[in-house]
């Protein structure tokens, strides 16, 4: 199904899809593929699709840490790069989503002047500048919790920002 649905990009659905076979990840590889719109197999990367596997914890949350997909964004493999320059600046806030947002807060300069329609700055152009619109902020934070294991997303009726923090959801 995910071959007929990925159109011309069939190439990189069955090379991930081998992948996921060879390393005996097939379940894995397969919830992954599921997370993804018919748009987005068509379009994806195999370079994002490795990237997800690699950098997510095994046994992660398929849907809100797993998926590649925050919002509308375009889609980019951030894992190894949050998780290389992230990691030593968090230190021993790792994987706590309460640091997270503290971080966030603190050290990202929100400018809604930077805003234009539909366009969003990728989680590592935010990491990279420190600098962000709301949106992009958003799904920086949530790309950032993804990478920590942390359950994370947007609402996607109202928007809002939610974290999974000791089996609880948490508003940001």
């Amino acid at each position: 199904q995910y071959l007929t649905k990925s159109e011309g990009n069939w190439r990189t659905i069955l090379m991930i899809l081998q992948r996921g076979k060879a390393r005996n990840d097939w379940q894995r590889t397969l919830d992954l593929l599921s997370t993804l719109t018919d748009k987005d197999l068509r379009d994806v990367r195999y370079e994002v699709l490795v990237d997800a596997l690699d950098n997510t914890p095994a046994g992660s949350d398929v849907q809100h840490v797993l998926a590649p997909r925050v919002a509308y964004e375009q889609l980019l493999p951030y894992r190894a790069y949050l998780l290389r320059e992230m990691k030593p600046l968090l230190g021993k806030a790792w994987g706590n989503p309460v640091q997270t947002v503290a971080f966030c807060k603190q050290q990202i300069t929100q400018r809604q002047d930077l805003s234009i329609a539909s366009t969003l700055t990728s989680p590592i152009g935010v990491c990279r500048s420190r600098v962000a619109d709301a949106r992009s902020l958003a799904v920086f934070f949530v790309a950032l919790c993804r990478t920590q294991g942390i359950p994370a997303w947007i609402d996607p009726i109202d928007g809002k920002i939610y974290y999974t923090y000791q089996g609880k959801n948490v508003h940001v």
